[in-house]
């Protein structure tokens, strides 16, 4: 909220994916607490179901927030945000949908937000721009060393998110969520750009030490963008 206070909010709008049962996402605060308006993606039926109770539960009636359950890849991304009828300049974004978070995020082109929030994996280190490769039909495997192998790197977010005209702001402290902001709304703000390097947070969930981790990536075919 911080950083939307500094940026400020137009539409109050939101879109998020990967949200599993929305309980704990990270835009239900501006859903259920500040009223705003959006759409929530999430590709698991039983999570989606749960989401939709949980919704119910709160009075969160469709015309305020669209759950949708859709499977999320590069080629259907743009498709299934235009249904939602929320296109253009919003004002926040969340992707994390532990696979190809950085091939979804580089096609979407028919939104405009002012606030993203995208999920970096830390095992991939704080050095180099590594993504898994590109299977649309990829599914996370959160069992034994696979674990680790979802995502990007937080530097290749933040290289892809320079292209598109976002600056990345902050991480949050646990090593997972990543802030960027869209260049042009920086200059009338107290928000300082930063470098992937300067705020890298390992995420000590993990059950591995960072260099063991390393080790185990090499064995897969990771993507140097």
């Amino acid at each position: 909220m911080e950083i939307l206070s500094n940026i400020g909010v137009k539409n109050f709008t939101f879109i998020e994916i990967g949200v599993q049962d929305s309980i704990e996402c990270n835009s239900t605060n501006l859903l259920l607490n500040l009223n705003w308006i959006g759409a929530q993606f999430e590709g698991c039926k039983e999570s989606y179901n749960d989401g939709k109770k949980f919704l119910k539960e709160n009075g969160i009636k469709n015309n305020q927030c669209k759950l949708l359950n859709e499977f999320i890849n590069a080629e259907n991304i743009n498709s299934l945000i235009k249904k939602t009828g929320i296109i253009g300049e919003i004002d926040f974004f969340s992707l994390d949908i532990d696979g190809n978070d950085y091939w979804v995020w580089k096609n979407i082109n028919i939104i405009k937000p002012r606030l993203v929030v995208l999920e970096y994996n830390s095992s991939f280190g704080e050095d180099d721009p590594l993504t898994i490769s590109y299977n649309p039909d990829f599914i996370w495997d959160n069992k034994n060393e696979k674990r680790f192998l979802y995502g990007a790197s937080l530097k290749a977010l933040e290289k892809l998110s320079k292209k598109k005209g976002y600056d990345l702001i902050c991480v949050d402290s646990k090593g997972v969520n990543a802030f960027f902001v869209r260049k042009d709304l920086m200059r009338n703000s107290i928000l300082r750009k930063m470098k992937s390097k300067d705020v890298f947070v390992y995420n000590k969930g993990h059950n591995a030490k960072l260099n063991d981790i390393k080790n185990i990536v090499k064995k897969y075919n990771l993507v140097t963008v």
